[in-house]
């Protein structure tokens, strides 16, 4: 990731794209309050979660939309497997996430940069609560669900408020997930 993110003036709308790094889709609000990260398309050929958060981010945009308390971040997955419309190219990137650590490969600087992203988002929020959400389909056609990394009350809390299926305890059986890992980031 070349870029960096500049710092949003409280604003329910979007900043330029051409101020955004490629793979950040919508930075809103302010610094000032909670953090809310958004993840879509992990997979390259799973893009209902992209239109979900299209949906939601022009609801936003609206005249007399809400104004957000905090901040929200829109980020795509794997970019280069967006554009080749397939999962992934070499591994895939939600199986690699640390503490996994594996061979180079374009998913694993996908997975990088976003590791990076995460880093200086938490960064810039060292006090306020963290927020995830991964808009995550299957490679078939399905709707757009919730992943959630844990059970604990804090994040049903959470997750009963998003209209969308939700799928828990799946990080007991598969390793490296981008869910998992910002779990464990405090997210």
């Amino acid at each position: 990731m070349t870029e960096t993110l500049a710092s949003t003036a409280p604003s329910a709308a979007a900043k330029s794209p051409a101020a955004l790094p490629d793979r950040v889709l919508a930075d809103l609000g302010s610094p000032g309050g909670p953090l809310l990260l958004v993840t879509v398309m992990i997979h390259g050929n799973e893009p209902a979660g992209r239109a979900a958060a299209d949906e939601v981010l022009a609801r936003l945009a609206q005249p007399g939309a809400p104004a957000l308390a905090g901040r929200m971040v829109v980020i795509e997955g794997n970019l280069p497997a967006i554009a080749a419309g397939e999962r992934f190219l070499d591994q895939d990137l939600n199986r690699i996430f640390p503490p996994a650590e594996p061979p180079p490969s374009c998913d694993r600087d996908q997975r990088d940069e976003i590791v990076a992203l995460v880093d200086k988002l938490k960064s810039e929020h060292p006090d306020a609560p963290l927020w995830f959400l991964d808009l995550h389909t299957t490679s078939s056609e399905s709707a757009p669900y919730l992943s959630l990394p844990s059970d604990d009350p804090a994040t049903l809390l959470f997750a009963a408020e998003c209209p969308l299926h939700q799928v828990s305890g799946f990080t007991a059986f598969v390793s490296g997930t981008i869910d998992r890992y910002l779990f464990d980031r405090g997210f």
